[in-house]
């Protein structure tokens, strides 16, 4: 192929989560390999993300008639010679608007799946339970399949998906301008220099990231070591946990500032960063917090963080749930003070340039 192919990414909405991040880093990635990229969305991003220099923003409508008339016009007119979608509903979406146009006969149909998904079904409304039984079923349509670790990808073989179509590509989770968003001025009070160590989450205070396990390991740590506790994010579970701070009288010593448009500069500051979650897909921003340099404590939770912290060689896994385990880990892991550096670790395989080429590789359809 000599002219430059054209690769539409189609997270569906951008906003918020790491889906948003990931498609990215995947776009900028796409870009300095020589790729035109276009980015489907069905809304409007609102939180300010930034689209990387060449990325053309491309936005269905919202209704699902209208959005699937959009999408078939977009494959006619466009012509791409490979789409990666994420999401359930956009799998379906695309994947209709790729069969009927016949755009099956140049361009490769990838389905990305960026969490543990039988997990994530045990939780999910029932609507979305039928949506997933929906791409479960049509997912041999796709060309290829790629999970985001061997985790997903295992469970996706266990729900039946078609295991020859199946590839893992690790998340495109640091770019080098995270380097200078790490080193910009972070002006948290905590984070000035002071003597007393901030263990640091970062998450949507959900059901999933289970904040309360966090919160509670370090009620457990903070009688008999100082330290502070700040978690980044915003959600519908900020009430219940504002309440858990204030029935552990640790209020004190624990910061909800909500949305940051920065976490990076907190990451370089905090002296430990915890990933309390009841389930992941990769578990992103423990890649973020190493390249920042700061020493990482996750629970073993399905799927990712294993596979990122090299079973716990990178930095421990405690069971899910484990509140003394996760104490004790926080209060050995602080007490070591070895703090990451980048160059020791296997960055390169989380690099943006490095899943584009893996994502270039799939053109060749099957």
């Amino acid at each position: 192929m000599t002219a430059a192919p054209r690769i539409a990414l189609a997270p569906g909405s951008i906003d918020g989560g790491g889906i948003g991040t990931v498609t990215l880093n995947l776009a900028e990635g796409l870009v300095a390999r020589g790729a035109k990229v276009d980015l489907l969305l069905t809304t409007v991003p609102k939180d300010g993300r930034r689209i990387p220099d060449g990325v053309e923003t491309v936005v269905l409508a919202g209704r699902t008639r209208q959005a699937f008339g959009a999408a078939k016009r977009y494959m006619s007119q466009s012509r791409p010679h490979m789409i990666v979608t994420a999401r359930n509903y956009m799998h379906l979406l695309m994947t209709a608007a790729h069969r009927s146009t016949g755009a099956s006969k140049h361009c490769a149909l990838v389905w990305s799946f960026h969490t543990h998904r039988s997990t994530e079904r045990s939780h999910a409304r029932l609507k979305d339970r039928l949506v997933d039984a929906l791409a479960v079923r049509f997912a041999g349509w796709a060309d290829h399949l790629v999970a985001v670790s061997h985790g997903v990808g295992n469970d996706l073989a266990a729900a039946g998906l078609p295991e020859d179509k199946l590839r893992v590509i690790e998340n495109p989770a640091w770019t080098d301008w995270y380097n200078d968003l790490a080193q910009a001025p972070c002006f948290h009070p905590w984070l000035q220099g002071g003597e007393v160590p901030v263990i640091l989450g970062i998450g949507r205070l959900s059901k999933q990231k289970d904040f309360p396990l966090l919160i509670r390991a370090f009620a457990k740590l903070r009688a008999s070591h100082p330290a502070r506790l700040i978690i980044l994010g915003e959600g519908p579970d900020r009430s219940a946990l504002e309440a858990l701070i204030s029935d552990l009288e640790i209020s004190e010593h624990v910061s909800l500032p909500g949305h940051v448009p920065n976490v990076f500069c907190y990451l370089a500051k905090a002296q430990l960063f915890v990933l309390s979650s009841r389930w992941e897909g990769f578990g992103m921003v423990l890649v973020e917090a190493m390249g920042c340099g700061c020493p990482v404590i996750s629970t073993d939770c399905p799927a990712g963080p294993a596979e990122i912290l090299q079973g716990g060689r990178l930095g421990p896994l405690v069971p899910v749930g484990d509140v003394t385990a996760m104490a004790h880990a926080m209060v050995n892991t602080l007490a070591a003070q070895i703090p990451l550096s980048a160059s020791a670790l296997p960055m390169d395989r989380f690099r943006a340039d490095e899943a584009a080429q893996r994502y270039l590789s799939l053109m060749v359809r099957t």
